[in-house]
């Protein structure tokens, strides 16, 4: 099984998002991650593509907005405290250029303040999951966000 990393941003060419994943209504569900630790990078990803979905990495927040355009995700789990653009200024800019046909936002982060929480919601962001997480409750989680059509 072989992961990832989106490198070329901009290049639709390098988009291999077409091989077998985890399908939903005969389509197979793309997952957008991002964070700025590569061990948690591939441990997610590993988690999600053992369960049949296809995944697409990105080492920080810079290029996330620019690979959602090309790999159109359903789903999008954002790091919050990432270096260049964090997961609030990721998550509003992605819901500023979808709205309502964003992909689902689901912040995976160490901080656990009330305000961090807050701040999440008003980005835009649909769910807040604190790190340690816990993978089922995780998957349980994108299981039950996965657009039926």
């Amino acid at each position: 099984m072989a992961l990832e990393l989106a490198r070329d941003p901009v290049d639709p060419a390098s988009d291999e998002s077409t091989r077998a994943g985890k399908q939903v209504a005969g389509r197979v569900v793309r997952v957008l991650l991002a964070d700025d630790d590569a061990d948690t990078l591939i441990t997610l990803a590993e988690l999600l593509q053992r369960e049949g979905f296809d995944v697409k990495m990105v080492l920080n927040g810079g290029p996330v907005v620019a690979v959602a355009s090309y790999y159109r995700p359903h789903i999008v789990l954002l790091d919050i405290g990432m270096p260049d653009r964090n997961g609030f200024k990721v998550a509003a800019e992605l819901r500023a250029i979808y709205g309502d046909q964003a992909p689902v936002l689901i912040a995976i982060t160490g901080l656990s303040g009330a305000a961090e929480k807050i701040q999440s919601e008003k980005c835009g962001f649909d769910h807040y999951v604190r790190k340690p997480y816990d993978p089922v409750q995780l998957l349980e989680l994108i299981a039950s966000r996965v657009p039926q059509s």
